[in-house]
């Protein structure tokens, strides 16, 4: 029978690290005149009263944060999450408002942000550019591209600095509180999880992150794989700006970054 063993050495740093952060926080608050203890008391007393806020902000973290734990598998440095979840906020919402649907909304983003994603990766697997600078680069130009987009062709006509809203039809719903768009970011995750740990794909692309020349001579083709990792990692920086438009807040402000 198989021995389950506890990573409680892992659970400890976290716990530890936790801790640390909250002894931080408590110290630069106490330092601007705030009494750290009532401030915590604040923050846990209204997160319990509407949990469901707690899932709604979480839901685009885990997925930028999942688009870049993808590429750092394959030893990819993608600082494009947000560049990938502004032209996947604006498909969605493009998409949303002509067809009405939740659905292709939703497949508009990931295509979106997959396809953004890719740009950085074919820089980088075929030009040898340095995916930080590309990234950066991308990220600026999505922003301006969104900031034109909504300005010019979706901007709401009673409040110009903001674009329209969502129809009601093509938005992910509620259970009540609980916002369906963080299932989404977990099913997401799960599948990504199954694909990097459980696949041929998943093996090639984390052999190329630890040791690109082996898995050449093992027969991995590096360049596609590299293209690969930053679509995948795109396709969850496109459905983060996707759950955002059509899960949260319903339209595009200006800077939709400030939302995680």
């Amino acid at each position: 029978m198989r021995k389950i063993e506890i990573p409680w050495e892992s659970f400890a740093v976290s716990l530890i690290s936790l801790l640390i952060g909250f002894l931080v926080g408590g110290i630069i608050l106490a330092a601007v005149g705030v009494n750290p203890l009532r401030a915590y008391a604040a923050m846990f007393h209204w997160a319990l009263r509407r949990p469901g806020a707690i899932f709604q902000r979480a839901t685009p973290i885990l997925l930028t944060a999942l688009s870049f734990a993808v590429a750092a598998r394959a030893n990819i440095f993608n600082i494009g999450a947000e560049g990938q979840m502004y032209l996947g906020a604006l498909a969605s919402l493009y998409v949303a408002v002509k067809s009405g649907s939740a659905l292709l909304g939703a497949l508009a983003g990931l295509v979106a942000g997959m396809g953004y994603a890719s740009i950085a990766g074919f820089l980088k697997s075929h030009r040898g550019v340095n995916e930080v600078i590309s990234t950066i680069m991308l990220n600026w130009i999505a922003f301006f591209f969104l900031d034109y987009s909504i300005s010019r062709y979706l901007a709401d006509p009673s409040r110009p600095w903001r674009s329209v809203k969502v129809p009601v039809g093509a938005r992910i719903p509620y259970v009540g509180s609980f916002p369906l768009s963080f299932v989404v970011a977990v099913i997401v995750s799960i599948a990504m999880y199954f694909l990097l740990w459980r696949t041929s794909l998943g093996y090639d692309i984390r052999a190329v992150g630890l040791k690109p020349k082996a898995a050449r001579y093992g027969g991995a083709d590096v360049k596609k794989i590299t293209l690969l990792s930053m679509s995948l990692a795109g396709v969850a920086g496109g459905l983060a700006g996707s759950m955002i438009v059509q899960g949260q807040s319903y339209y595009i402000d200006i800077p939709l970054s400030v939302m995680y």
